[in-house]
């Protein structure tokens, strides 16, 4: 069973609300059953606003899959796959088993398959915006920056991928117009990883990133390349424009300048995302990551 949920408005999202609307739609009697029996295999949501700045996307994106995430650990489900979506998703290849709109217009507008239609009611906004932080960091822009560049580039690991992933390639996604080229690390950069036995291989991972762009973004070209250094393709590659990094590693952006700057090439629009779960002042300790994927899976394995 696919769940997929239907915001159309969320400059200003009451998320407490959003919590007990979700919490009460994941305990309708046939949707609890679904999950219980391992039948459900997705919850996504779908945020169909006008969103024109990647900065303003980061910051609601951190809420909201912190938000669902939260909900689905109190449910004992800590590792189900959540997906939250924009306006230009794959409308053509994807369905919902069941599909909760707040208003059933916008199921022909976008061309919502569906088998199971579910009207909620409105969800409560805030009375006012909530106005951004601002933010000296000279990386970060609030500016209109969607479907910005041509050639953008990021790397990862993207092992067992999470919500910090998909937030990431969500960004990424949205500040590209045609050609996204990922950096996808060998087994070269994995030597110290914790729980190695649990590591994904590089097909396995590669294919779990292609399968959330095609849901995403399905018109983006992404190209994955074996990321066998910290440059990669940023190295040598003279077209890309734009590098998205996550706030632990925007060292390594400065880094990819350096060297491009030494080569000849023009340097790279940084852009920015933040990390789920973590404060730069505590080493990241408590980011959202891969290894907290693998050492649960870890004691899953040792429970059974």
């Amino acid at each position: 069973m696919r769940v997929g949920i239907v915001l159309q408005h969320c400059d200003a999202l009451d998320f407490e609300e959003l919590q007990h609307v979700v919490e009460g739609i994941l305990s309708l009697e046939r949707i609890d059953r679904a999950f219980q029996e391992n039948r459900a295999t997705d919850l996504d949501l779908l945020l169909l606003s006008d969103i024109k700045s990647s900065f303003h996307l980061d910051n609601l994106l951190g809420k909201l899959y912190t938000t669902l995430r939260e909900i689905l650990f109190k449910r004992g489900l800590p590792l189900f796959p959540i997906n939250v979506l924009l306006g230009n998703f794959n409308r053509e290849e994807t369905s919902w088993d069941e599909l909760f709109v707040t208003d059933r217009k916008v199921v022909d507008v976008y061309r919502i398959q569906h088998t199971n239609l579910n009207i909620l009611p409105k969800i409560k906004n805030h009375d006012k915006v909530s106005p951004v932080a601002n933010d000296p960091d000279p990386h970060t822009s609030s500016l209109a920056d969607r479907n910005k560049y041509d050639v953008t580039a990021l790397g990862g690991t993207f092992d067992h991928i999470h919500d910090g992933h998909k937030i990431l390639l969500t960004v990424a996604a949205f500040i590209t117009s045609s050609r996204l080229i990922i950096g996808l690390t060998g087994k070269e950069l994995l030597g110290t990883k914790k729980f190695p036995e649990l590591l994904e291989d590089y097909e396995t991972r590669k294919g779990n990133v292609c399968k959330f762009l095609k849901l995403l973004k399905p018109q983006l070209r992404v190209e994955m390349v074996l990321l066998k250094d910290v440059c990669g393709p940023t190295g040598t590659v003279p077209e890309i424009k734009a590098l998205v990094v996550s706030r632990e590693t925007l060292k390594g952006g400065d880094y990819v300048n350096k060297t491009r700057r030494e080569k000849g090439m023009h340097e790279l629009d940084i852009s920015v995302v933040n990390v789920i779960g973590g404060e730069e002042e505590d080493g990241w300790t408590e980011k959202l990551s891969s290894t907290d994927v693998r050492r649960m899976l870890s004691e899953e394995h040792t429970h059974t």
